[in-house]
């Protein structure tokens, strides 16, 4: 092969490599693009950031460290050796077996007298209301078990895992240890002063910042999926330069996906967020 037909050759693969890059090029524009709109960048949604965003922002940081707090108290409960839930749904029914759920009253005396806990019929009504998700004026042990149990897996399986301990004990005030009884005091105080400060962040959002959260749904929403997942929270806050505790905002996130599909629908973000009174309102 003489040397101009090795030239020609030569000029023939550069020629086919570039049309190769140039395809390669314009289908990682078309990829770039898609992902622009799907996955928009730090930087984008910085531009596209609505007036209050940072307020918004720092409402989620706010409320996301307020549930990292609870946590830390569910979690110093489940290490007590001698704390299970099964006692625990007893020692609220106040050891009548034949009720099939605890009321209000039920949780009132037994904070007041049974815990000797400094504590209003208010801020029973606040955890009674929390807890009682399908609304029907009973705390069944499964909601009792939502509120004690923590989140993270390793921690729920010790609690879960413990049987009663107490079943021949006719006095509630004797259930549990000295030190567990504080323990679980000191959790019931924080779980009011969580759904107090929760409550007051929601007043914040609504009434100071004049936000209104049907726009915050649609701006953390950018792909118009109709839904928020938490890499969208994620992103938004990134986007705000706000940077929570992964464990935090996953807690918080989860307080809003109430039906536990790992999605927010605009439903659930909007009731999440929306002050109390606003939600009885609805």
């Amino acid at each position: 092969m003489d040397f101009a037909e090795r030239l020609y050759r030569a000029n023939h693969e550069v020629q086919r490599a570039s049309q190769d890059l140039y395809k390669t090029s314009v289908e990682l524009d078309h990829l770039a693009e898609r992902q622009n709109v799907l996955f928009p960048s730090a930087a984008q949604l910085h531009q596209d950031l609505f007036h209050g965003a940072r307020d918004f922002a720092q409402a989620i940081c706010d409320m996301s460290e307020v549930e990292g707090q609870l946590e830390q108290k569910r979690r110093e409960l489940a290490l007590r050796s001698d704390f299970n839930m099964c006692d625990v749904f007893k020692m609220f029914t106040q050891l009548d077996a034949s009720k099939r759920g605890i009321d209000c009253d039920d949780l009132y005396a037994t904070m007041v007298h049974n815990l000797q806990l400094t504590i209003t019929k208010d801020e029973v009504f606040i955890i009674f209301y929390k807890l009682d998700k399908d609304g029907d004026g009973m705390l069944s042990y499964s909601e009792i078990c939502d509120c004690f149990v923590p989140r993270e897996n390793e921690y729920a399986v010790l609690i879960n895992s413990r049987g009663g301990f107490y079943g021949a004990e006719s006095d509630p005030a004797k259930y549990f240890e000295g030190a567990t009884r504080e323990l679980l005091k000191k959790f019931i105080r924080g779980f009011v002063e969580c759904e107090v400060s929760v409550e007051l962040v929601r007043q914040r959002i609504i009434n100071k910042s004049n936000l209104k959260l049907d726009m915050c749904f649609s701006q953390i929403d950018k792909p118009d999926k109709g839904y928020i997942t938490l890499d969208d929270m994620r992103a938004f806050l990134k986007a705000t330069n706000m940077y929570p505790s992964e464990k935090c905002l996953r807690l918080f996130y989860q307080r809003l996906d109430k039906n536990e599909d790992n999605v927010l629908s605009y439903d659930e973000f909007i009731t999440g967020l929306s002050p109390m009174q606003s939600n009885q309102e609805m």
